[in-house]
């Protein structure tokens, strides 16, 4: 009993000690290293393959924040399952800033609530800001005697299910969106899903099916050949590249928003003053005219939005898709 008390009172005295013995590096605070950040390359990961837009956005960002930050930023593609596998690859790496990349709609939030499930949550990451959102455009087929939403909604609510519309497949973003105009407008489409985007618009353009969602960029070559008709842009902002053409929420469907979105992500643990920096040089690269007319050419708008405002941006997402996916019933694998 006399040596554990010896000990006891001895124990104080031993953690200072120790404490002093251990190296400074180890003692490091956030903001200690934040002060010296960054001093070595840091590296980008697209959880997409290369040649994409989402890969093309990446590559800018790369660029713009190694100037900014005046270290190279390395890009490494990690495709795979809807990118989750390139978002787990960030949340999995050591929370020092020196590895951040892009998560999308699908790894953002999709796998999340239909599966299959990732080895990580959201939780386990930082969201440093907004990189941007995917143009997408309702199209329709060449011979459609319709000509806006509004149409589409009134022939829709007198006659269910007589307008159709093809998708990828379902729980693809066209087939939700699609769904969401459902239930916002009260009306029933017909969703006819197909093997991938090559055959769901090559019946489209042959007058198989009546209604698509398109990127931008596909879209506006096809639209100038006459091979379809464009109908609504799925944000709430028009396109640059197709500026005539009004968003579903200025077409009678108030609310209507469904745009995939990119976040910038980095593992969670990474001390606050780095999540600082990166946001700034991200931001500083999205308010420069020239990323702004690049990415017009990749149909992405840029958004600028601070850690927190990005943070809450992706909660109102994650609720807003659940409902959806909870009202059409679409299936989930578990």
């Amino acid at each position: 009993m006399i040596c554990l008390q010896r000990w006891a009172r001895a124990l104080p005295a031993a953690l200072v000690l120790l404490v002093w013995l251990v190296p400074a590096s180890q003692l490091v605070t956030g903001d200690a290293l934040a002060q010296g950040f960054p001093n070595r390359p840091m590296k980008f990961i697209v959880p997409f393959p290369p040649g994409g837009s989402t890969d093309a956005a990446g590559r800018i960002f790369a660029a713009e924040m190694a100037a900014t930050l005046g270290q190279p930023v390395l890009v490494e593609n990690r495709p795979g399952a809807s990118g989750a596998i390139g978002v787990d690859a960030i949340a999995k790496s050591a929370p020092d800033g020196y590895t951040m990349g892009l998560s999308g709609t699908g790894p953002s939030v999709l796998v999340h609530i239909m599966g299959p499930r990732p080895g990580f949550t959201m939780k386990d990451l930082i969201v440093v800001g907004h990189a941007g959102l995917v143009e997408l455009i309702v199209v329709g087929r060449p011979g459609l005697p319709y000509n806006s939403i509004r149409e589409i909604v009134a022939v829709a609510k007198a006659s269910p299910g007589k307008i159709s519309y093809a998708t990828s497949g379902s729980g693809s973003p066209p087939h939700l969106s699609f769904e969401y105009l459902n239930s916002l407008a009260g009306i029933e489409l017909l969703h006819i899903p197909y093997k991938g985007d090559a055959p769901a618009l090559t019946d489209l353009m042959g007058n198989q099916v009546d209604l698509a969602i398109l990127g931008v960029p596909g879209a506006v070559v096809q639209i100038k050949a006459g091979k379809i008709k464009p109908i609504a842009m799925t944000a709430t902002t028009r396109s640059v590249a197709l500026p005539e053409v009004p968003t579903v929420a200025e077409s009678g469907v108030p609310g209507y928003d469904a745009a995939p979105f990119t976040l910038f992500v980095v593992p969670a643990g990474t001390p606050a003053p780095i999540v600082e920096r990166l946001n700034a040089a991200l931001n500083d690269a999205l308010r420069k005219p020239s990323v702004v007319e690049r990415f017009a050419t990749f149909g992405i708008t840029p958004v600028v939005m601070t850690p927190a405002a990005a943070t809450e941006f992706l909660q109102r997402q994650t609720e807003k898709w659940a409902k959806v996916i909870r009202d059409a019933k679409v299936p989930t694998v578990q």
